[in-house]
């Protein structure tokens, strides 16, 4: 009957399947175990059958029930749990395109495959196909072409005609490779697919529709890469191929009466509107509009014409009409929009609405920019604004409803909102203005777009750890957003159809009122329980520009915030009772100059020479008037020599540091880099990842150390000479930091190890309980992977121990600051936005407010000595920024003219909070006995005194 009750699914007879399989069901059940292999099968196939009919969850709900019988009655190992796997797969992927369950679940049925079948297998090529589709989906392109290939490979061998799949697979590849932007590849994948179905089946058949759009779509991306005035015929000629393709898809279309063709007329309205062809464009878009309306489409598809109508109108100057259907568009998604006037935005509702709007709605945004350029009219400018605002409302809802903590979907939609377009604006209207609320929503943007890449870096940590969050807890809410998703489509395809049933609308209503109920519950869970995680994913509400003045900043403290554009650099100078916007032409000959300042030090420079010590004072003071004085000038005549400078750096500039430049270019004849007007002699210079940042305590679940003393650790155990160089860059021994740690450990307090004995696994066990942690080990940086930087230690067999970016996001460090004495620790990969990606973020994560970390590869000898001044200024209760500027000014008043370089003494900087710190010193406790012991000697001789007066 298990049998009958399969093939009735397959042949779309449900009715049928659903009474064969419940009478299959209760007879297994009385006659036989209900955990016996008969009850399994009818229940596989009745969550297949609930799988087929839109029920995805009662289908889950079944198949993990066979799945825990089959894996009791036949163990982990066994084709029929594989099968289970796979199918539980399929659910995920195809009924809720949850692709990171999907691969999950597809990857256990692979494994036990691999292990019992050594020949080909039908069964594993087709989960090789859907893990392909599950990375692709998840932008893991390598592992979907991994698998993709896997999948041909065994479908090539198999015997008998595997043309319909393998032409599939051939198509999935050449999606791959036009996703990564591998063109030729993907057009070969896709001509190879067309050639084998038009030879096995004619040139008529019905998938050749699927391989011609995407064959289409294909050349016309490439096509449009030839924007060059240069490149003309080919961009044309791309265009050509795109434009004959879909049109060979539409003839085979239109020989289907149940086919759709109304992406056949989509995907030619696209290529006629790059071919610039207005008319053409404009007809296709039409027809497909009304083919959509009249076949009660869901509102996403419908108003994707209607955005791309306007997108048409934009790129022929018809900016209003463009507008208009940009509107229209928003309408169409929005349950009860019903605007006015074309300037009214809608009110967001978190639980009904679509993640396409962002693009309506930046659109919409962006043209109303395009129309303020046009005509001049500040009103065009403000209700801009007003609408990216809407789309920051949205960004929100989207983050807080991530499907998955590695989407990228969040990631994306932030990118493409062009932050300097929003600030450009925003600083526009202040101009005009000079109205404070543009500054606030400057400042606002300004630091959404440095949060966004830490948020970057905790989805990203995700993949690797679990970030102090235990699993379940994350799937449960990664489930709520699941099944929110599916109602919402599930109520998205019941008020497209023409009668609305209204007891099914008011069964999803609810549905959706309770699981949101549950999101709360688990948002508030997050928030008492693990509070870092929750601030990051959940709470991106930023300070505004009142309460950073009113609350935070003294008298004697500057905060500089950039924005790196590529046609302007922001500055936001914020003191304690004034605040000035500065806008700063990014020329070419200024991004120049910062790449050149950056290439200076590295291990090749020449501290001797006169041409390159010119060269270096040219540099940092054109550096310093193009990016600093224009905020500071009127601050070095009136300065306090315990003013503060904190700077929020972008781009470039992140790797940058600013104590190093000039405040006026040497008039020496000779070398001498001693007497140079540092930016470090007039300001106490340290980091912030952004203002908000730098304020709040960092991670609140983290717990304080139990002592103020210092865990250190030396990568070396004796001082050996190096063999090549006295740089932190190969991993060799470094003498230098047996004697920093040694030096340290006679002015302060605390636990000390070397070599051997600095291992990693003591460093997990000890970290969390000390005030101050200091490394002087070898430091490794992989600026395409930031997560693969590491700190090397060693273990007890003196080999090299790592410990990964990734492993310190679920680390409980309870320091109030770590000072990491490696080389390039505060490097990572450059993103826009936030700047330093890397080590340092890790242990800010893992509970330690602030930082002490080089940005370039650091000298062994210099590092020691300045490490030594560090610590004898901290040990005095001095704040870290404080105490490395003073160790920095000691060590240019020691050094001679050549070896005070700032190679030397500006790689280390402080980044995160400021605070003084309490350190116990070494000779504290000696200290108190010799005090006790004089104190008490002085009484005795008092008491003595009194008594021979008395006696007198």
């Amino acid at each position: 009957m298990n049998q009958i009750g399969s093939s009735q699914i397959f042949s779309r007879r449900y009715d049928e399947a659903s009474n064969t399989l419940n009478k299959a069901l209760l007879k297994a059940n009385e006659a036989l175990n209900k955990d016996a292999l008969e009850t399994t099968a009818s229940n596989f196939y009745l969550s297949i059958y609930f799988e087929e009919t839109g029920e995805p969850f009662k289908a889950l709900e079944i198949h993990q029930k066979v799945l825990d019988q089959r894996r009791t009655i036949l163990g982990d190992n066994h084709l029929l749990v594989a099968k289970s796997y796979r199918a539980i797969g399929d659910t995920y992927l195809y009924g809720l395109r949850d692709f990171v369950r999907a691969k999950d679940f597809y990857n256990k049925s692979c494994d036990i495959r691999e292990k019992l079948i050594d020949g080909l297998d039908a069964e594993l090529m087709l989960t090789y196909n859907t893990l392909s589709i599950c990375y692709r989906n998840l932008e893991d392109y390598e592992s979907a072409l991994f698998f993709g290939r896997r999948a041909i490979d065994i479908c090539e061998k198999l015997p008998g005609d595997n043309t319909r799949r393998i032409t599939n697979f051939y198509n999935n590849l050449g999606n791959i490779f036009n996703l990564t932007k591998k063109y030729n590849k993907a057009i070969d994948f896709y001509h190879r697919a067309i050639d084998l179905a038009i030879e096995r089946f004619g040139k008529d058949y019905f998938q050749l529709v699927y391989y011609y759009d995407n064959l289409g779509a294909t050349h016309k991306e490439y096509g449009e890469k030839f924007d060059h005035p240069d490149s003309v015929i080919l961009r044309k000629e791309h265009l050509g191929k795109a434009l004959s393709y879909f049109k060979k898809a539409l003839i085979i279309n239109q020989q289907y009466d149940y086919s759709d063709i109304s992406p056949s007329y989509y995907n030619l309205g696209w290529a006629y509107a790059g071919l610039n062809n207005f008319e053409e464009a404009k007809f296709y878009y039409d027809l497909c509009l009304e083919e959509r309306l009249k076949q009660n489409y869901d509102q996403i598809s419908i108003a994707d014409v209607y955005h791309d109508l306007g997108q048409l109108y934009q790129k022929f100057d018809s900016l209003n009409i463009g507008l208009k259907y940009y509107q229209k568009a928003i309408q169409t998604v929005v349950e009860g929009f019903d605007s006015k006037t074309l300037y009214e935005n809608p009110e967001i509702d978190s639980s009904k609405f679509h993640p396409s709007l962002f693009r309506f709605v930046l659109s919409k945004a962006k043209i109303l920019h395009s129309l303020y350029k046009k005509v001049k009219d500040s009103n065009y400018l403000k209700e801009s604004l007003n609408t990216y605002l809407v789309l920051d409302e949205i960004n929100d809802i989207t983050r807080n409803s991530l499907i998955h903590e590695n989407s990228k979907l969040f990631l994306e939609a932030y990118y493409d909102a062009d932050f300097e377009e929003i600030l450009d604006i925003s600083y526009q209207l202040y101009e005009i203005h000079r109205d404070d609320q543009f500054l606030e929503t400057f400042f606002k943007f300004l630091e959404k777009s440095k949060y966004i890449v830490l948020l970057e870096s905790l989805l990203k940590a995700r993949e690797f750890g679990n970030l102090n969050v235990p699993d379940s807890i994350v799937q449960n809410s990664s489930d709520l957003t699941v099944k929110m998703a599916y109602l919402y489509q599930q109520r998205n395809e019941l008020m497209n159809l023409n009668e609305v049933d209204q007891s099914k609308l008011q069964e999803l209503d609810s549905q959706m009122v309770e699981v949101a109920r549950l999101q709360e519950q688990s948002r508030d869970f997050m928030f008492e329980n693990y509070p870092g995680y929750y601030n990051i994913k959940y709470d991106s509400v930023t300070f505004t520009l009142d309460e950073v003045q009113t609350n935070f900043i003294d008298e004697n403290t500057m905060i500089l915030e950039y924005f790196w554009g590529s046609n302007d650099v922001f500055v936001l100078k914020i003191k304690k009772d004034f605040t000035e916007l500065i806008r700063i032409p990014n020329s070419e000959e200024l991004r120049v100059k910062v790449q050149q300042y950056l290439n200076l030090f590295s291990s090749e420079v020449n501290i001797r020479d006169l041409e390159a010590f010119k060269h270096f004072s040219n540099l940092a003071n054109d550096i310093y008037l193009a990016l600093v004085d224009p905020a500071i000038s009127g601050e070095i005549s009136n300065i306090n020599k315990k003013q503060k400078l904190v700077i929020v750096p972008d781009g470039p500039l992140s790797t940058l540091s600013f104590e190093s430049l000039l405040v006026k270019p040497t008039t020496d004849s000779m070398v001498n880099y001693k007497n140079l007007n540092y930016l470090i002699k007039d300001f106490e210079v340290t980091y912030a990842y952004s203002t908000t940042l730098q304020f709040t305590s960092g991670n609140q679940e983290m717990r304080e150390s139990t002592t103020n003393k210092v865990l250190a650790f030396s990568y070396s155990d004796e001082e050996t000479m190096r063999s090549k160089s006295d740089m932190r860059d190969n991993l060799e021994e470094i003498p230098g930091s047996i004697k920093e740690i040694r030096a340290i450990s006679n002015i302060v307090d605390g636990e000390f190890y070397f070599g051997s004995s600095a291992t990693k696994k003591i460093f997990k066990e000890k970290a969390r309980d000390f005030n101050v942690i200091h490394l002087a080990l070898h430091g490794i940086t992989d600026q395409r992977n930031p997560f693969n930087s590491r700190l090397v230690f060693r273990n007890s067999s003196e080999e090299n121990d790592y410990l990964y970016t990734y492993e310190l996001y679920n680390l409980n460090i309870g320091s109030k600051l770590v000072v990491l004495s490696a080389c390039e620790s505060g490097l990572g990969k450059d993103y826009a936005g936030e700047g330093l990606y890397s080590i340092a973020r890790g242990f800010a994560y893992s509970g330690c407010p602030s930082m002490i970390m080089s940005l370039w590869k650091v000298n062994d000898q210099r590092t020691s000595e300045l490490m030594t001044y560090l610590y004898e200024n901290l040990v005095t209760g001095k704040s870290a920024g404080t105490s490395l500027k003073d160790a920095k000014l000691e060590y240019l008043a020691k050094a001679d003219e050549f070896s005070s370089h700032p190679i030397n003494w500006a790689s280390f900087v402080v980044l995160g909070e400021n605070s003084p710190l309490v350190i116990d010193s070494k000779n504290s406790i000696s200290k108190v006995l010799i005090i006790s012991f004089v104190f008490g000697g002085v009484l005795l001789l008092m008491f003595i005194g009194i008594g021979r007066l008395k006696k007198k």
